[in-house]
């Protein structure tokens, strides 16, 4: 995580690393779940330390884990 947070410095990037983080994991893990709530767990400490809003981080997270879950074929929400 570490690598990743040095190059985000402004909220843009801090927000574009999140969904990357979300996208990868539902590629990599194959599981909507781990691709949701992970992410949300390890960013919301630095979002808070930034001073951006809770929604802000739940948001991206809605937008890019749950909705690319379906594109991914190793995911539970690919197969319904």
């Amino acid at each position: 995580m570490a690598p990743l947070l040095r190059r985000a410095r402004s909220a843009g990037r801090l927000i574009a690393t999140v969904a990357a983080t979300c996208i990868g994991l539902n590629i990599v893990a194959g599981d909507q779940y781990v691709a949701d709530v992970l992410p949300s767990r390890a960013f919301r400490d630095v979002f808070v330390q930034r001073g951006l809003a809770p929604r802000m981080l739940s948001r991206t997270v809605e937008d890019t884990g749950t909705v690319t879950s379906r594109w991914c074929p190793g995911t539970a929400a690919a197969r319904i």
